[in-house]
């Protein structure tokens, strides 16, 4: 979880709403692929 909190840091926060759907969609994208390399792992 250490790159999650990393990466979380590391972006600026959203301040335009195209900024904030750009960024929602890219933490459902990181998410989905940290859940899949999890389930994947098990």
């Amino acid at each position: 979880m250490m790159v999650l909190s990393d990466f979380g840091s590391r972006r600026p926060a959203p301040t335009c709403g195209g900024a904030a759907v750009l960024d929602l969609a890219l933490c459902l994208i990181l998410a989905v692929t940290v859940v899949g390399l999890l389930l994947l792992a098990l």
